[in-house]
């Protein structure tokens, strides 16, 4: 038998039953031709409840580029939009309070708003269906195993779905207020479904991470 010569070759990895089969291929020579051993390494299936940690590794967002620049402007126009719902809601309860007209300011106010809004969840799904890897990478866990790492939970179930209720809020708010001929209750109406909306973005917001709260491109 010839000399068996020592190369580095991939592996191959080969499903079958329950164990996981890696088949390696080593070239020698044997009377002047070349032929290949093959050696097969069984080893067990992983369990389904068993996650590989590697697997759960969420990938740097400066790899992709349009990740990074979706996330830069939800990031940004979240405080655009933080800054007019105070404006909104403030006037809507002096509106309210002080029995005051429900003017073409107010209006204006209200549509911008629930503008900002509306490209925020366009923005927030466009992290969520097509370029963030959270969803992903909850998938691959299993809902149950994800629903127990807090970080995963919190950006593929509980913020995309609080962020969605909010704006429902909001805009039966608006829907309502339009509707309304009496000043007053346009003012009593848009506070109220407006005050409930931003209490739910609030709360969605990861007050406790730096890195977010001023995202650079």
């Amino acid at each position: 038998m010839g000399a068996l010569f020592c190369q580095r070759v991939q592996p191959m990895k080969i499903r079958a039953g329950k164990t996981t089969q890696r088949v390696f291929a080593a070239p020698f020579a044997n009377k002047g031709k070349t032929s290949y051993l093959r050696i097969t390494l069984a080893f067990p299936c992983m369990r389904k409840a068993e996650i590989n940690p590697e697997s759960t590794r969420i990938p740097n967002s400066n790899s992709n580029f349009m990740y990074a620049f979706t996330l830069f402007a939800h990031s940004w126009v979240r405080w655009i939009l933080l800054i007019l719902a105070l404006v909104v809601i403030a006037r809507s309860y002096m509106g309210w309070l002080g029995k005051q007209p429900y003017s073409k300011a107010d209006n204006a106010l209200s549509g911008s708003f629930m503008g900002l809004m509306h490209l925020q969840a366009v923005l927030g799904l466009l992290l969520y269906v097509v370029y963030s890897p959270y969803l992903k990478t909850a998938m691959e866990m299993g809902m149950g195993a994800a629903m127990k790492d807090p970080t995963i939970r919190m950006w593929s179930v509980e913020h995309i779905s609080v962020m969605l209720i909010a704006l429902v809020v909001a805009q039966v708010g608006r829907s309502r207020t339009r509707r309304i001929a009496d000043a007053v209750k346009k003012h009593k109406t848009q506070a109220i479904f407006y005050t409930v909306a931003l209490v739910l973005i609030l709360s969605r917001i990861p007050w406790g991470e730096a890195a977010r709260m001023a995202r650079a491109l």
